[in-house]
């Protein structure tokens, strides 16, 4: 089986703006989210900043600093080096405000260029154009990007690929999420978190992918509650189950579904050490997944999270589509 790992972490999120951050966070420095919009200085050109989305340049400037933490990849062959982004809403704010002038009838918002900017895989143009990236390009509304782009590379199809996850703040969308009783408790955020993936180990390397896993609980834990679906979540965990981890990286975030993957964690684990990134980087939807992932790689490049030896873990997350997704990592033996 082609050998996986990431390479290079981006993050842009109230707790972390650099790798630097998760690193410290995984080393024990403590932070409770507010939610609020961050402040970031862009990675876009000046040139096409006229053009960009706020979730343009979020996703942009997270690639930007991933494919900077990364090992150089310079001498790659641009047709090689390929990206899959995801997002829940894509640029929310933006699109609400096309919305509400479409409804007022202002023709000069229907123009193709105004609503070019509402559509979600804009930052994936973006970001590929910026970037030089002509390889296999893709951008999921729900699923998991990390599996999405492993295969790609173990395919062949690719020699690195992009992968990140961004969701933008929007006062609406966020206010109309948590007036949903099965949303209460949680602590609303944007996020963007970018990794790369090489196929071959480098100085950057994080981390090794080991095992993926997913499936679809029928509704998105924030949206609707689902009764019964803890036999789904430990069929998930039982999936990723030998070489037993030393930590999982839940989804925990607040509300009913804590109690649902708490027991199927122990089901499949036993009594094993947990961590909730939710609880640093707050609830940031389509992009808590890979925030969470990124911490998870911090921890095990530096063989610890906290105060506990950190070799082998698994990071869960859900989806605005209801799937359930589980990633196990490895740290890396450098001896």
């Amino acid at each position: 089986m082609t050998q996986m790992f990431i390479d290079g972490l981006g993050v842009i999120n109230e707790a972390a703006y650099a790798a630097s951050d998760l690193s410290a966070l995984a080393g024990g420095r403590e932070f409770t989210p507010a939610g609020f919009m961050q402040e970031f200085e862009s990675a876009v050109p000046y040139s096409k900043l006229r053009r960009c989305t706020r979730n343009i340049k979020m996703a942009v400037t997270a690639a930007d600093k991933a494919l900077k933490n990364g090992s150089a990849y310079d001498s790659l062959d641009p047709c090689r080096i390929g990206a899959v982004i995801s997002s829940g809403y894509g640029a929310s704010e933006y699109s609400v405000r096309f919305a509400d002038s479409v409804v007022k009838h202002a023709p000069q918002s229907c123009s193709p260029s105004v609503f070019s900017q509402t559509v979600p895989n804009s930052c994936l143009g973006q970001i590929c154009i910026i970037n030089g990236f002509k390889g296999a390009g893709t951008f999921l509304c729900g699923g998991d990007p990390l599996e999405y782009a492993a295969l790609i590379l173990r395919l062949g199809k690719a020699d690195m690929m992009l992968c990140g996850q961004v969701e933008e703040w929007s006062a609406e969308l966020f206010s109309s999420i948590k007036s949903r009783q099965a949303c209460a408790g949680s602590t609303l955020t944007e996020g963007a978190g970018f990794l790369t993936l090489r196929t071959e180990l480098t100085d950057s390397s994080c981390c090794e992918v080991i095992g993926h896993s997913s499936v679809n609980i029928g509704a998105c834990p924030l949206i609707e509650r689902s009764e019964g679906i803890s036999k789904d979540l430990s069929a998930v965990l039982d999936d990723l189950s030998s070489d037993r981890p030393d930590i999982v990286f839940t989804a925990e975030n607040g509300p009913w579904f804590d109690k649902a993957e708490c027991r199927s964690v122990k089901a499949v684990f036993g009594e094993i050490p947990t961590a909730s990134p939710k609880k640093l980087f707050g609830e940031a939807l389509g992009s808590s997944y890979l925030l969470s992932v990124s911490l998870a790689a911090a921890a095990l490049k530096r063989g610890a999270f906290r105060d506990k030896k950190c070799r082998i873990a698994v990071v869960t997350g859900f989806d605005m589509a209801g799937n359930y997704s589980a990633v196990k990592l490895s740290a890396i033996d450098r001896s």
